[in-house]
């Protein structure tokens, strides 16, 4: 582990994503150039996950599934009917969907709005005594788009 100023640097497994801690909040480089433009990533679990399930009761959007397990847009959300997904194509949201890892737990990045408008911090990233739930690069938005999409899975 390195030490930057008040920060701890550490690697793992070799997969390019640095963690900053303090407080306890996993980032890569990709993250930090979003946030200075104001996009937010959602989150995703990386293969060093071990299973403990820590993160899954956290989610205030139900968007963590233990490996091998079906998704629905409706699980812990007020969401019914049709659903359009962030790639455009629509599903019923009570519909199962098939896993997205049979190996680790996942993060559905169409239900995940990195804890906008419920916590200050993605609460999975907290809880995880492994530090795998990081930025998913491949799925960056605004605070404000985050925040729709937490109003839509939480209609009143």
């Amino acid at each position: 582990m390195n030490h930057v100023g008040n920060y701890s640097k550490k690697m793992i497994s070799g997969n390019g994503y640095f963690y900053l801690q303090r407080p306890q909040e996993p980032t890569s480089f990709a993250y930090l150039r979003a946030l200075k433009t104001q996009k937010r990533m959602a989150i995703k679990i990386t293969d060093v996950c071990i299973n403990c399930g820590a993160c899954e009761p956290e989610c205030p959007n139900g968007a963590i599934y233990p490996n091998g397990d079906s998704w629905k847009i409706a699980d812990k959300t007020n969401v019914s009917g049709s659903y359009t997904l962030m790639n455009g194509s629509v599903i019923d949201a009570r519909a199962s969907q098939k896993p997205l890892s049979d190996e680790v737990f996942y993060i559905v990045a169409d239900k995940c709005t990195e804890c906008k408008g419920f916590h200050d911090t993605p609460q999975c990233a907290s809880v995880c005594p492994v530090d795998c739930c990081v930025a998913d690069e491949l799925v960056v938005e605004t605070e404000q788009e985050l925040l729709t999409k937490k109003a839509k899975l939480h209609l009143a």
